[in-house]
């Protein structure tokens, strides 16, 4: 086991999110349980011993565009999208983690 592995083991980890922030997110992504939906979230982590802490700066919905695939059991996000997050991600002193967030439309339960 890498020493990374062993220094994150046990690691609690939470997701802050502006005001309303998750709201809209969820909102959005759910909204149409025809298709899975995508969305990248950039934050900043603080890690205090046990607890690492997530604060969401900025959330990132894909435009149709940017699909390659979609249905209601899987998603393929365009590369391009991905890249310019990315790289956004390599310039922005605010931010220095990258969320994927997308739903199961096809599952019942525990989304």
């Amino acid at each position: 086991m890498s020493d990374r592995n062993k220094k994150n083991r046990g690691l609690e980890v939470v997701i802050k999110f502006k005001n309303q922030d998750f709201s809209r997110l969820r909102t959005k992504l759910l909204a149409d349980s025809s298709r899975e939906y995508y969305a990248c979230l950039l934050g900043k982590k603080q890690v205090i011993e046990n607890l690492c802490v997530i604060t969401v700066a900025d959330i990132y919905f894909t435009n149709s565009e940017y699909y390659q695939n979609q249905s209601v059991a899987s998603l393929r996000v365009s590369g391009d999208f991905l890249r310019e997050r990315l790289l956004e991600l390599d310039r922005r002193i605010d931010v220095d983690t990258m969320i994927d967030v997308h739903t199961h439309s096809f599952s019942q339960s525990n989304v």
